[in-house]
C-alpha cells in the first residue's frame, strides 16, 4: 500500500482478507487506486499482513481487511457470540475501507498495526511561528516593519511563540557599524516601539516575541536576543560563541557571553522602560537561562531553551545541557549564509539536537537574501522533533516576510523520554545539582512566566512525516536561485535601472548572464503569485504602473533591466562575437557592440606624443581615479 503526494491511496498484493479495500478478496499484481474512499485527502497509512488504516485531513479513521476478532475497531461474529449483538452489523470481513466511530471527538494522530492502535488528539500542543525575514543592514525602519508584520502572521495563525534570525532589527551586515553608539541606540528604541504595540495592538499581545538585535553592557558589545511578551523583557539571551570561520567574523565585533548558565541584572536604558508595561520594570536578566512558561494546570507548562547559530555547530553544544535540565523544547536564531549543500549538513545538525539527551522539538529560523554584503542568506527554516525532520520551509525565495507555524505535542516527546535510560541519568544528575529551595548551583537558571504557550487545538492537526519534507535543492537549482536572489536584493535597494555586462563570448560571462535570467524568472513567478512586495519593487525599478507589472514575460523583463555588450579587440574572432550575439538573443538582453579598439589606437597614438610631465600628471591621475 502506498500514499500519493495528493493524499490518494494504491493498493496492491493478496486480498484474500479483504485487506486491499477493492471490493472484493482478489490479488492485485499492479497497483490499483483505491476509489472507495472517495474524495477525502489521506495523510497516513499503515498495514499489516491481514488488515490497512488510514488516517484522513479531518482526524477521521478507516480501517479494512480482516476483523474476525474485532481487530478494526468495528463489530465481528466473534463478538456476537460473546455479547448477543445483532447480527446483521457484524463482519469478519471489510472489503472495503470503513469509518471507526471513536469514543472521543478528538481527531487521531496516529495508528499503529499489530491491532489498529488509535492515538487521540488530546494532548497540549505548542505551536511556534518560524520567521524568515530579508533583512536590511541599518535600516532600521523596515526591519521594524518586517518583525511586526511577521509577528502579526504568526499570531493570526495561531502560534504562541515567534522566533526571528540573528541580529535582525539591525542586521546582521552591519560591519563596524556595531562599533557606533547610534547602532545600539537606534536598535532599543525600534524595540521600544515594539514592545508598546505588544501591550496595545490585539495582532500582538500574548504572543512570546524572540526578537535579534545587539546589546552594550557596561561597555562591552554582545550579540543578544530580546524576549518580549505583552510590554515586558523576559529575558536577554546574549551570544555564548561567536562564528570566526570563513566569511564570518563576529570577534572583531561582539565578545561572547563567557558565563554559560548564568544570569545578572541588565538596567534597562531610559526608552525601553518608558514602553513597558506600567512603566515598571527597570531591569532585565540577562544571560544564559531557561524559560518556564506555565499557566492553565489542565494544558500543563513548557520550558524553552534558546541557542544561537554557531553555538548548534560546536562540538559540546549548550543544547545537551539543556534537554537534561528539562527543556522541552530549543530554539536557534542563525545567520548562516549559503553555500552549495550546506542546507544538507544544517539538516543533520537539526535532527541530531532533536536526537540528543533524550530530545525534545528543536526549531531553527534563518535570514534570506543579501544584507548589505557578499554573502546571500538562503532561509531554509525547520523543526525536527526526536531525530525526525517534520519541517523544511523554503530555501530560497524574494519574501521579504515568511513564516511558517508548525505545532507539537509535548506529551508525545515527554514519553519517549521516559524509555531512554541515557537521558535519565543526564537529568538525574541535572536535578542533583538543585537545592531543595529551587536555585541552581551549577545547573540552570529558570526564569519561571505566568503564560500559556499550550493550547488544545480543535480540529485534527496533521504530523508531516520525514520522507514528505527532506527534499532539498540540487546543487545547479542552487546556483541559479542563490546569486540570483543576490542580485535582486542589490537590484531593488540600490535603486538602480538594471544591469550591464560585457559578454566576451566565454563562459564566465555567460554564466553570470544566465543567472539574471534566472532572477527574471523567479521574478516572473513571484508576480505570477501575487507577490505585492515583488510587484511594487519592479514597479519601482522600470518607473511602471503595477498594473503593467503583471503582463511582464521573463525575457521581456531581461530586455528592460539586462544590458549586454560586446567589444570586440583586434585578436577577437568572429566566433566569440556570434556566441555573445545570440547568447543575448536567447536571454532576451538589450544588446550592443562597441568597437573599442579604435579609440584604443587613438588614444595611444595622442598619449605616445605627450611629453614625460604630461604622461606622468596623466598616470598619477588614473591612480588617484582607481
Amino acid at each position: 500500500m502506498c500514499l500519493s503526494m495528493i493524499g490518494q491511496i494504491f493498493c496492491q498484493g493478496i486480498g484474500s482478507r479483504g485487506q486491499l479495500g477493492l471490493g472484493d478478496l482478489e490479488d492485485r499484481t499492479q497497483f490499483t487506486f483505491l476509489e472507495a474512499l472517495g474524495p477525502v485527502t489521506v495523510i497516513r497509512i499503515s498495514a499489516g499482513k491481514w488488515h490497512a488504516a488510514c488516517v484522513t485531513d479531518t482526524g477521521d479513521l478507516y480501517t479494512w481487511g480482516w476483523n474476525e476478532y474485532g481487530q478494526l475497531g468495528h463489530l465481528s461474529l466473534k463478538l456476537h457470540k460473546k455479547h448477543d449483538m445483532d447480527l446483521t452489523d457484524c463482519m469478519s470481513v471489510v472489503c472495503v475501507p470503513k469509518a471507526v466511530d471513536l469514543p472521543h471527538e478528538e481527531g487521531v494522530m496516529e495508528n499503529k498495526m499489530n491491532s489498529v492502535l488509535p492515538l487521540l488528539n488530546t494532548g497540549s500542543k505548542f505551536t511556534i511561528g518560524l520567521c524568515v525575514l530579508n533583512q536590511w543592514a541599518l535600516d532600521f525602519t523596515g526591519n521594524t516593519k518586517r518583525i511586526i508584520r511577521s509577528i502579526e502572521m504568526a499570531k493570526r495563525a495561531g502560534a504562541r511563540y515567534r522566533l526571528g534570525p540573528e541580529l535582525e532589527l539591525s542586521g546582521y551586515g552591519c560591519a563596524d557599524h556595531f562599533h557606533e553608539l547610534d547602532t545600539f541606540d537606534h536598535s532599543w528604541q525600534c524595540l521600544a516601539k515594539i514592545l508598546k504595540q505588544t501591550i496595545f495592538t490585539e495582532d500582538m499581545r500574548d504572543i512570546v516575541c524572540d526578537i535579534g538585535m545587539p546589546v552594550l553592557f557596561s561597555g562591552v558589545a554582545y550579540n543578544c536576543r530580546v524576549i518580549l511578551l505583552n510590554g515586558r523583557i523576559l529575558l536577554i539571551r546574549p551570544k555564548l560563541v561567536l562564528a570566526d570561520g570563513g566569511l564570518h567574523r563576529e570577534t572583531r565585533w561582539f565578545t561572547a557571553w563567557p558565563h554559560q548558565m548564568r544570569i545578572v541584572d541588565y538596567p534597562l536604558p531610559a526608552v525601553v522602560r518608558h514602553s513597558s508595561l506600567n512603566a515598571a520594570q527597570a531591569s532585565a536578566p540577562f544571560g544564559d537561562a531557561l524559560l518556564y512558561f506555565t499557566g492553565d494546570e489542565a494544558l500543563g507548562d513548557v520550558t524553552i531553551g534558546l541557542e544561537t547559530c554557531e553555538e548548534l555547530w560546536i562540538g559540546c553544544p549548550p543544547h545537551l545541557q539543556m534537554y537534561a535540565c528539562g527543556a522541552d523544547v530549543v530554539l536557534n536564531a542563525s545567520a548562516s549564509h549559503h553555500e552549495l549543500r550546506k542546507l544538507s549538513r544544517r539538516i543533520n545538525l537539526v535532527e541530531m539536537a532533536s536526537r540528543s539527551n533524550g530530545g525534545g522539538l528543536y526549531a531553527y529560523t534563518n535570514l534570506r537574501g543579501c544584507d548589505a554584503e557578499r554573502v546571500c542568506y538562503d532561509g531554509g527554516a525547520m523543526a525536527a522533533v526526536s531525530g525526525q525532520l517534520v519541517f523544511l520551509g523554503k530555501q530560497f525565495g524574494l519574501e521579504e516576510v515568511e513564516v511558517n507555524v508548525i505545532t507539537t505535542e509535548l506529551d508525545a516527546i515527554r514519553s519517549k523520554r521516559i524509555t531512554n535510560k541515557s537521558f535519565g541519568r543526564a537529568a538525574a544528575a541535572a536535578t542533583a545539582l538543585r537545592r531543595s529551595d529551587g536555585d541552581n548551583t551549577a545547573g540552570y537558571p529558570i526564569i519561571r512566566v505566568e503564560f500559556s504557550l499550550c493550547h488544545k487545538l480543535e480540529g485534527f492537526v496533521p504530523h508531516v512525516p520525514s520522507n514528505a519534507v527532506a527534499i532539498t535543492s540540487k546543487p545547479e537549482e542552487e546556483i541559479a536561485q542563490g546569486p540570483a536572489l543576490w542580485l535582486w536584493d542589490i537590484l531593488r535597494r540600490s535603486k538602480s535601472a538594471g544591469f550591464f555586462l560585457c559578454l566576451s563570448g566565454g563562459l564566465d560571462s555567460a554564466a553570470v548572464a544566465c543567472l539574471v535570467l534566472s532572477l527574471c524568472n523567479q521574478v516572473y513567478r513571484a508576480i505570477q503569485s501575487s507577490n505585492s512586495d515583488v510587484i511594487q519593487a519592479v514597479s519601482q525599478i522600470l518607473d511602471c504602473p503595477e498594473s503593467a507589472v503583471r503582463d511582464l514575460t521573463p525575457r521581456t523583463l531581461c530586455s528592460l533591466i539586462f544590458f549586454t555588450c560586446y567589444m570586440p579587440s583586434e585578436n577577437s574572432s568572429e566566433e566569440t562575437r556570434s556566441r555573445a550575439e545570440r547568447l543575448a538573443k536567447a536571454i532576451g538582453s538589450h544588446h550592443l557592440m562597441v568597437r573599442l579598439f579604435c579609440s584604443y589606437i587613438c588614444f595611444v597614438d595622442n598619449f605616445s606624443e605627450c611629453s614625460n610631465r604630461q604622461k606622468q600628471l596623466f598616470t598619477s591621475f588614473l591612480g588617484y581615479l582607481n
